[in-house]
């Protein structure tokens, strides 16, 4: 199965908070069952993440972050959002689909 790039230019700062960036994204149904699996690529500084309003994690500073976001996401209108540390724009996020056992 083929991972859900989230473009490093779909993140916007978001309204109410100078150091919060969002990413919004809708999910095509699949035929089979998967887990999804969420991915960040190294951050400046550390991130609150959430997903649909649930916190999802805390990503360190400097280092990749994996977490599953299966019970958060939704086929429409997913909200991903970063709190950061400092004001920075994040990069490259990925939804990774992986099969369920």
């Amino acid at each position: 199965m083929k991972s859900i790039h989230l473009p490093a230019q779909g993140w916007a700062k978001s309204q109410s908070d100078s150091m919060a960036w969002v990413q919004t994204f809708d999910l095509q149904p699949t035929e089979v069952c998967v887990h999804y699996w969420l991915h960040i690529d190294p951050l400046p500084y550390s991130a609150t993440i959430t997903l649909n309003g649930h916190a999802v994690g805390e990503a360190p500073g400097g280092q990749p972050f994996a977490v599953d976001v299966t019970d958060y996401v939704w086929l429409e209108q997913n909200s991903l959002v970063l709190q950061l540390a400092q004001a920075v724009q994040p990069g490259r996020s990925w939804l990774q689909p992986v099969p369920c056992e």
